[in-house]
């Protein structure tokens, strides 16, 4: 990507859709969520999306959040596959039900093999941002989730429900993840994409089978059985 000398430099959003990306950011999460999670994650979509508009770029929706795979006739997968595909941050939302969804694991596993041809090389950071919407005694995530963003702010914002935006925090806590966003883009679009590849990947992945490591009185013995979805979403 060239510029003219003394021209302005492109910002994240712009240079995420000059390399053919459809949407910034993908919600990864399960419906069958309890009512007040469904409404502090459609807010959060909804405001990264218009903390989004005070910078240049397409005027298109910039975060893919999806509420009607449940509808009859819905052919959630090849557009879901293709949107994450086409999606340079996976925004996870870790709820226990996420692990025993049908498309979650999925969701899950097209962003883990995407991801690293995405980053530079010596970039330790990932293309997916957990985000845990239960508190820590309510969920230990498994081996392959990693670093947890924004554990405690989350944990806080439990008891308001659809009233989220009345937290105190919740301006700062969406600014602090649209920053995170845009230093994971600019790092996203200084490599090559290669779609017709990508796009494969995304169409054939199958679901990740989440392991979890033992608990500490359970070191001596065998470890846990990978976990396979079982319940729909």
């Amino acid at each position: 990507m060239t510029m003219t000398s003394g021209a302005r430099p492109l910002g994240p959003l712009q240079q995420c859709e000059l390399r053919g990306f459809v949407h910034a950011v993908f919600f990864s999460w399960p419906h069958s969520s309890s009512r007040r999670t469904e409404e502090i994650v459609s807010t959060l979509a909804s405001d990264l999306e218009d903390s989004f508009r005070d910078f240049p770029g397409i005027q298109q929706p910039r975060v893919f959040f999806d509420r009607t795979r449940l509808l009859a006739g819905y052919k959630w997968d090849e557009q879901l596959r293709y949107s994450l595909a086409r999606s340079a941050v996976t925004v996870v939302i870790l709820v226990p039900t996420y692990f025993f969804s049908d498309y979650c694991p999925i969701e899950w596993a097209i962003a883990s093999k995407l991801g690293p041809a995405w980053l530079p090389a010596n970039e330790r950071r990932t293309c997916v941002l957990p985000l845990q919407l239960v508190s820590q005694d309510e969920l230990e995530p498994p081996e392959q989730v990693g670093a947890v963003q924004f554990v405690k702010e989350f944990e806080e914002l439990l008891v308001w429900g659809d009233k989220v935006r009345s937290h105190p925090s919740w301006n700062k806590l969406v600014e602090e993840l649209r920053r995170l966003i845009f230093e994971l883009l600019k790092e996203i679009c200084a490599t090559e994409r290669n779609w017709a590849e990508e796009e494969a990947v995304a169409k054939t992945c199958g679901p990740c089978e989440f392991t979890w490591p033992p608990p500490a009185a359970a070191l001596a013995q065998a470890a846990f059985p990978h976990m396979k979805s079982v319940e729909p979403r």
